[in-house]
């Protein structure tokens, strides 16, 4: 398997710009190329890792999206895996709202990122970034790894003709150099501040967040489901994390699915 070797960062004594971390980045494993940081995530749940360990990727081989999909690791691009051990009855809701620290650690680099349902990261309907989470049962314990990636420093001109009508990047978008530790900073200290939210239960907030930064609400969608495809109109995201889709006084509500389009 791809990138066996790991360098393990260790934030046993942080520094003062690190102090107010509370368990997002305890411990960063590190590596050059793996197959995709979700699976190295796996593998190292058989050590019993501290919650908020984070596995970081400098390139994926065989990255994965939603749905078992391939998912796009050009060089440059931040990848990472979070391992969380959160109640397990919200874990799609973690899944839908962990966008919102990802577009937060955007800001500072003057790009305003919107959310698409569910967990996909747009600029200007560019595919930006995406999350993949996933709930694993371990030893009579609940697991979550949330999976992020980001095109952070990755030249536009390296993606192909027809990814770049479809896909951005950082870099582009900031009309500037991306320092991907300074991103990954940036990012773990959002996480960090949004999961103390999170398991606190101040679920409320955060959906009222997501809802005000998700393009998909008031636009006609076209979504691919398990039981068929569903037209309409996206009027909300229900407090499940459902997106409510209407069409000629039909209510729709979905959980799972992929946009095929946005009109």
């Amino acid at each position: 398997m791809a990138g066996r070797k790991a360098r393990i960062v260790r934030r046993d004594s942080p520094s003062n710009d690190m102090a107010e971390r509370k368990i997002i980045g305890g411990r960063i494993v590190r590596f050059r190329i793996v197959d995709s940081t979700n699976e190295k995530a796996r593998e190292l749940l058989d050590e019993s890792p501290e919650e908020g360990t984070v596995i970081v990727a400098d390139r994926q081989a065989a990255g994965r999206g939603r749905h078992g999909r391939a998912w796009s690791s050009p060089p440059g691009g931040l990848y990472l895996s979070i391992i969380l051990t959160p109640p397990e009855k919200n874990v799609h809701l973690l899944s839908l709202l962990s966008g919102l620290p990802t577009r937060r650690a955007m800001k500072p680099f003057g790009v305003d990122a919107a959310l698409k349902w569910p967990n996909d990261l747009n600029v200007g309907g560019k595919k930006i970034g995406g999350i993949l989470c996933e709930g694993i049962h371990r030893r009579d314990e609940f697991r979550a790894i949330v999976g992020i990636g980001v095109n952070t420093a990755v030249e536009i001109r390296a993606l192909s003709a027809d990814v770049r009508t479809e896909a951005t990047t950082l870099k582009h978008e900031a009309g500037r150099e991306i320092d991907n530790d300074e991103f990954l900073e940036g990012l773990l200290n959002e996480y960090d501040a949004f999961y103390a939210g999170y398991e606190a239960g101040n679920i409320g907030p955060l959906l009222a967040e997501y809802r005000a930064t998700c393009s998909t609400l008031g636009r006609r969608v076209v979504i691919e489901t398990a039981k068929g495809r569903v037209r309409g109109t996206a009027r909300d995201v229900n407090d499940l994390g459902a997106l409510v889709v209407e069409e000629r006084g039909r209510r729709h509500e979905v959980f799972e699915g992929t946009v095929q389009r946005i009109e």
